[in-house]
């Protein structure tokens, strides 16, 4: 007797797993290095940063941290107190955020992935809405709040809108 065959699912579900990473000996030395993080050399950390950064189109500090072996929350506390590290950081920040720009202008991204990065990132979507009077100057008020009778008080509020101006002198 043979092997058992795999139903259709069986097939799927092993064709969908992802592919395994290995640890290079890079890694593994680095993850002896880094078995106590808190005794982990700063400058080391912020040269390997930098070279991660470099090699990567779209840098992610959680995978950074990932392979290093330091969270990024002990990575960015680090950072508070080691300048040099802090702008790793912000460099790091800011290639991701121009290569997430770029390609969800150009369409490598779909909108969403692109969005939600962004947006995890900082960016905001904001709408400003401003108003003003005659050629961009300010609004007139002809009359304060305080100077409207109750009457008028209450025939504005039963319209929903400002009651109409009266008509200025002389004019026809």
């Amino acid at each position: 007797m043979g092997r058992p065959r795999k139903t259709g699912l069986q097939s799927v579900r092993q064709r969908r797993k992802p592919p395994e990473i290995r640890p290079s000996a890079q890694r593994r030395e680095l993850r002896e290095l880094l078995k106590d993080s808190r005794r982990y050399n700063r400058d080391r950390l912020t040269v390997e940063l930098l070279d991660y950064t470099d090699q990567t189109e779209l840098p992610i500090l959680a995978e950074f941290s990932s392979i290093v072996g330091v969270e990024g929350s002990y990575l960015r506390e680090l950072a508070k107190s080691h300048p040099p590290l802090q702008r790793a950081l912000e460099l790091c920040k800011a290639k991701k955020e121009a290569r997430l720009e770029q390609g969800g202008l150009l369409g490598v991204y779909t909108p969403a992935v692109a969005i939600f990065s962004l947006k995890q990132l900082g960016w905001r979507d904001t709408h400003a809405h401003e108003l003003t009077g005659a050629d961009g100057g300010p609004i007139e008020v002809k009359k304060s709040p305080d100077e409207f009778s109750d009457a008028e008080l209450a025939a504005i509020a039963s319209r929903g809108r400002a009651a109409p101006a009266e008509p200025e002198e002389g004019a026809d």
